[in-house]
């Protein structure tokens, strides 16, 4: 059943030809990627005979009405996940993307929520990235809500803890993130066309960025934000999340051109930061120099 719903040809082709990996033509080969063989290759047990066979439907427009309800369940959840990516393709657009990117990335997961999962790297290599050449970047984006979305929830880190900590200790700590964060940078308005409820043309017609925009992703209070943030503060990020002690965060920072070698103004940028992280939840916890959380 797995076999005949699944296979990218269609339940009509997939029946007349069950077993093609046998003897596929040369001129047909490039139909037929290594990749897809197992995929499209009937298992040695057939049920086929058990399908009723009534003058209303035969076995085969009945197995086509469970391949076209498959195809159609996942497109609507992905319409979910990237529903601005869908408004701004429109139905016609995004159902071919979709129909594109099932032949090459079939859900194999238990969970219907992760098939989108290689999306906006499919879109950026896809033609139809030539006509929304915002969409890989706005795929990513909405890809980005639903991992912030889905995350484990974290216990509320209490900033009291570090009154304890020592002068000393202060360059050693390492900062833990909230599961729900995730940083993009992006060079077309992606975070303005995310939060918008309509489409707006002057948005989306618009030429690539030289600079890159910044954004911060993150769950609270049971709801996804997505805001813009400077660059001070995205670098500052990065280094928490691949594990920077303090005492680093503020010796490589200053040496990068966005923060014009002043570790005064990177340091104080930080001390207001901080506060601000730790009430919205974008700081869970730190850990001492010893490895002992907080």
């Amino acid at each position: 059943m797995r076999w005949i719903i699944t296979d990218p040809r269609g339940v009509e082709e997939a029946l007349s030809d069950p077993r093609p990996e046998r003897g596929i033509l040369p001129e047909a080969a490039s139909h037929f990627p290594v990749l897809w063989l197992s995929r499209i290759t009937e298992p040695g047990d057939s049920c086929l005979a058990m399908i009723s066979d009534l003058p209303a439907l035969s076995p085969k427009r009945r197995l086509g009405i469970y391949a076209e309800a498959y195809f159609s369940r996942l497109r609507d959840c992905l319409a979910d996940d990237f529903s601005k990516l869908a408004r701004e393709m429109g139905s016609e657009d995004f159902h071919a993307l979709i129909a594109d990117y099932l032949v090459e990335h079939p859900s194999t997961y238990r969970c219907v929520g992760e098939v989108g999962r290689s999306l906006p790297e499919f879109l950026s290599g896809h033609p139809l990235a030539k006509r929304y050449p915002f969409g890989p970047e706005l795929a990513a984006l909405e890809w980005a809500v639903v991992e912030s979305f889905l995350a484990d929830d974290m216990p509320v880190f209490d900033p009291s803890s570090l009154s304890s900590l020592a002068e000393e200790e202060w360059a050693t700590i390492r900062f833990t993130l909230d599961s729900s964060v995730r940083l993009l940078t992006a060079y077309y308005p992606v975070g303005d066309i995310w939060i918008s409820d309509a489409s707006d043309r002057t948005m989306i017609s618009g030429d690539r960025s030289v600079s890159p925009v910044f954004l911060l992703v993150y769950r609270r209070h049971h709801g996804v934000l997505v805001e813009t943030i400077g660059a001070i503060p995205f670098l500052i990020l990065n280094q928490m999340i691949a594990g920077s002690s303090l005492g680093e965060i503020a010796e490589d920072l200053p040496a990068r051109d966005e923060c014009s070698g002043d570790a005064a103004a990177v340091m104080e940028a930080f001390s207001t930061l901080f506060g601000q992280w730790v009430e919205a939840g974008i700081i869970r916890g730190i850990e001492r120099g010893d490895g002992d959380p907080e």
